[in-house]
């Protein structure tokens, strides 16, 4: 570090002196100091008082002062080099934004670009009134000549949040999002197998007894990479029998399922109930080899309350379909609580729901636990 500063230094005095020497060129508005065999520091004068002001003040305190600027803006525009106007953006550009010391707001920009000649072309810039400049044979050399100078410009902590080794974006505290849910359903009873097994007449079939969610989702950053999500939203349970003629009876003690008349042509038959939901997942999110998280996992449970419930059956009689709607509890619980498992990628999860709690009400009617799996949509 010291002998950064003596080759600098040095560079500054030869430069007043009007003495050029191997290690320092100026050009009109910029001093160019070697270090080593291919790096380079430029500084870029726009003003004869800015020159003057270098002048006065050593290589240290000009480094210190373009940290206590208090009107410094971001820049994110090409910056060139003396020989012309044409657009470097060959490769990633990133800009920064410090964090506020007090009210002062310190802000900057990196930009990095090839030039023509093939050397890896690093830019500070600081409102344009300190703009460093790095020159290297590779991007391992210059970012490590930039490193070093973040080091001495008591930076680091910056360095490290706005521009890492591992070109890892910042994470996100906080993140919304409105989730869709698409999916089947089916029964489970107490023994764990499904209704067709017995061949009863609640007997669900799966393709047709769809579940739909609408969930507006909050994200939390809790620390590293999990997070803590928690959404409200309305869902939508639709069992559809395996025999379209199954139809639903509610007597004063319970409820009964039985087959309709055969005599009918009977096409659909179906239970359907509707619920607003509250969810809270814990969810762990894994990186790639970038480091960049787009892999999730997440284990936790929801809560929901029964709004509506109906019956649906449509049939064929002399020719005419005919459609019976009903609407009531049928015994279903008012409440429904249980737990949600999901796994994703990006913008797209695979997620199954499990009631804890029977769908119908005790010795209402049989004993049964709702069972839902498919996808889920980040909309937003």
């Amino acid at each position: 570090m010291k002998q950064i500063t003596y080759y600098i230094t040095a560079g500054l005095l030869l430069l007043l002196s009007s003495t050029h020497t191997a290690n320092c060129f100026y050009y009109t508005d910029t001093i160019i100091v070697k270090i080593g065999d291919s790096s380079q520091i430029f500084f870029s004068i726009h003003s004869q008082k800015d020159f003057q002001k270098i002048r006065e003040q050593n290589i240290n305190e000009i480094l210190e002062n373009s940290m206590d600027s208090t009107d410094m803006k971001l820049v994110e525009k090409n910056i060139i080099s003396n020989d012309t106007e044409q657009d470097f953006y060959d490769n990633r550009k990133r800009s920064g934004r410090n964090e506020k010391k007090g009210n002062r707001d310190h802000t900057f920009s990196i930009i990095k670009k090839e030039l023509p000649n093939g050397k890896k072309h690093i830019t500070i810039d600081f409102k344009r009134k300190v703009r460093i400049n790095i020159i290297g044979d590779t991007w391992e050399e210059a970012e490590e000549e930039l490193d070093r100078i973040y080091k001495f410009m008591r930076m680091r902590t910056h360095w490290k949040q706005w521009y890492p080794k591992n070109d890892r974006k910042k994470e996100k505290k906080y993140d919304h999002s409105f989730y869709f849910d698409f999916g089947m359903n089916n029964w489970i009873q107490p023994n764990g197998t499904l209704p067709q097994s017995n061949g009863e007449h609640y007997s669900v079939r799966p393709w047709g007894s769809w579940y739909v969610g609408l969930t507006s989702t909050h994200s939390h950053l809790v620390k590293g990479p999990l997070y803590f999500e928690w959404g409200i939203g309305f869902s939508w349970y639709n069992w559809k029998f395996e025999d379209p003629s199954t139809q639903i009876m509610k007597r004063n003690a319970d409820i009964l399922f039985y087959q309709g008349n055969q005599s009918n042509e009977w096409i659909k038959s179906k239970l359907s109930a509707t619920y607003i939901h509250a969810s809270f997942v814990p969810v762990i999110h894994i990186g790639n080899k970038k480091n960049i998280r787009i892999y999730k996992i997440g284990f936790g449970g929801y809560i929901a309350y029964r709004i509506e419930s109906h019956s649906k059956t449509i049939k064929k009689v002399e020719g005419h379909k005919l459609t019976d709607l009903q609407g009531d509890d049928f015994y279903i619980s008012n409440f429904r609580y249980g737990l949600r498992g999901q796994v994703g990628w990006r913008r797209l999860d695979f997620f199954v729901n499990y009631d804890l709690n029977p769908v119908f009400y005790e010795d209402k009617g049989p004993k049964l636990n709702a069972i839902s799996f498919g996808i889920t949509l980040h909309l937003l």
